[in-house]
């Protein structure tokens, strides 16, 4: 018999405005995660560093949404901006119940080998793929405490996971979302709030389709361990944050879920 969590002190006090962020909302999971929370009636705060596919995303959910979202262009290591710029922006929306972190990868740094690269792409390997998620997570966690009911959901790599390589200290930021969730889950588990990471192996973007027929190595050897025998899609990983962020992902806390198609099981 399913359950009414309607009933539950799991579910978020009724309030005229959901209000959901989402980070990185300009890349390809969050720009997929983004138009499912407006299908369910969030009033969203798109955050991202490329302001016209952040508009384009705005346009699209504004076609078929009741609510438009709100875009934010700030510096998601620049905890100063954060408390600037989205705090105040968001709180004018009302309280989020939802924070899903998909800002990172390879904007600053470069895939290479772990001596190839200098301080200067570590950091940013670090910076943009961890220290945004705890920002974040720090700047909002303060409501959603009061509100004592929130879903913080990072989205990780398999990368976190298993070692891959060339991808040094990114796997290290990818990792460190794990021991954030887990840390979170302890803390803020007793009010109503979990901390959960998706971890996506290889995602079938419009780049990975032009690697896979240019028969990229690096690539095709992922696929080849991939039990499945095809990369994931972005809406697949969407739909996975979108259960994380119900009600119904209530007892699920500080865990961090392959999306890998079976890779990092192989």
């Amino acid at each position: 018999m399913r359950v009414d969590m309607s009933q539950t002190a799991d579910s978020p006090p009724v309030r005229r405005k959901r209000v959901a962020i989402v980070t990185g909302a300009s890349g390809w999971i969050g720009s997929a995660v983004a138009p499912q929370l407006a299908d369910l009636g969030y009033h969203l705060v798109l955050l991202g560093r490329r302001e016209e596919k952040l508009i384009a995303l705005r346009e699209q959910i504004d076609s078929f949404a009741t609510h438009t979202p709100t875009v934010l262009t700030a510096d998601l290591t620049d905890y100063d901006a954060i408390q600037r710029i989205v705090v105040p922006t968001v709180a004018e929306l009302g309280i989020p119940e939802v924070l899903v972190n998909t800002a990172g990868g390879w904007s600053g740094s470069h895939f290479g080998s772990f001596l190839s690269k200098d301080g200067v792409d570590l950091r940013a390997e670090i910076d943009d793929n961890l220290l945004t998620a705890v920002f974040m997570s720090r700047a909002f966690l303060p409501a959603m405490v009061e509100n004592r009911y929130g879903r913080i959901i990072n989205v990780s790599s398999i990368a976190g996971i298993i070692a891959l390589e060339g991808h040094s200290a990114y796997s290290a930021a990818k990792a460190g979302h794990s021991g954030l969730a887990r840390q979170l889950a302890v803390e803020f588990g007793p009010m109503g709030i979990t901390t959960n990471c998706v971890a996506p192996g290889a995602v079938l973007t419009p780049r990975a389709a032009e690697l896979l027929a240019a028969s990229d190595v690096s690539l095709n050897t992922m696929l080849q361990m991939t039990p499945s025998g095809r990369l994931t899609t972005p809406d697949e990983v969407a739909e996975l944050v979108l259960f994380l962020a119900s009600v119904d992902a209530a007892q699920i806390n500080g865990q961090t879920i392959a999306i890998d198609g079976g890779m990092t099981s192989a």
